[in-house]
């Protein structure tokens, strides 16, 4: 395993880089997780696959000092210079994100099609870009709203309470939601990664068209108790290109990148 870092404008962007296959995959972690979340599988792939394990802003050891949100040319930008450095700028790619890094998955699948080997999607945020999103990211009202939140947390806890009891939201979801609120750190982390992400939005149609014009494999996998990320979200999008996608469910929760998954994960990869 080595570790490496990138220069962007005020910020340094740091990556693993672990295994010495002859084909290249990015891996793109979780909220709340790093680079690291992906070593358990260098001794199963690395022979096969050079792999690249970058943190996101916020996260692992980038440090991220940038004001205004994310572009997508800054992943591309990213990607093409680790390509360079490593010889292979011409070469194709597998990419595989987990949760909030199957976002960064698709949106560069939708932009750099053409380059795009292998798709693999873990419980994937990004496949739907709904009303509840555009509403808490991109109106100054709940901009706010967060930011306040961030030092007022009660208010937040008493409508997540509420909204159990009503079973508006389940059990699930709404420890998802206390865990996230629990502390100023955790809070602090989730306002700056809504922010930061607020324009990292994959286009389903405009992806759809990517996958069937250059014949892409797309593997996805759910948990089947998964409240965060369910697998509706998939089959939807799975809708018109079945003949590239693959949804796989399996037991278990949200968190499906441990090494218990392995064989799951693996399957993803061969088929």
């Amino acid at each position: 395993m080595e570790s490496h870092y990138l220069s962007y404008q005020n910020s340094t962007i740091h990556y693993l880089k672990f295994g010495s296959g002859s084909k290249l995959l990015f891996f793109f972690h979780g909220y709340a997780r790093e680079s690291g979340s992906f070593l358990f599988l260098e001794k199963i792939m690395g022979a096969k696959y050079t792999i690249i394990a970058l943190d996101a802003p916020f996260h692992g050891l980038t440090k991220w000092k940038e004001q205004d949100a994310i572009e997508p040319p800054f992943m591309l930008s990213n990607l093409q210079t680790i390509k360079e450095e490593l010889n292979r700028r011409d070469e194709p790619f597998s990419i595989m994100g987990f949760s909030m890094g199957g976002r960064i998955a698709l949106l560069i699948a939708q932009l750099i099609p053409e380059q795009i080997e292998r798709l693999i999607l873990i419980a994937p945020d990004g496949l739907n870009y709904n009303f509840w999103r555009w509403l808490s990211t991109d109106t100054m009202m709940a901009n706010r709203l967060i930011a306040y939140t961030t030092k007022h947390p009660a208010w937040a806890f008493w409508v997540t309470d509420k909204a159990e009891k009503l079973r508006l939201i389940n059990r699930n979801l709404a420890e998802f939601v206390r865990y996230h609120l629990s502390n100023e750190d955790n809070r602090t982390l989730l306002y700056q990664q809504l922010m930061a992400n607020k324009k990292l939005k994959p286009n389903a149609g405009k992806l759809k068209q990517a996958i069937r014009k250059h014949s892409i494999p797309v593997r996805m996998m759910f948990g089947e108790n998964d409240r965060i990320v369910p697998i509706a979200g998939g089959l939807k999008f799975r809708r018109g290109i079945e003949n590239y996608v693959k949804v796989k469910l399996v037991k278990g929760g949200h968190h499906l990148l441990i090494e218990s998954q392995v064989e799951n994960i693996m399957e993803l990869f061969s088929h």
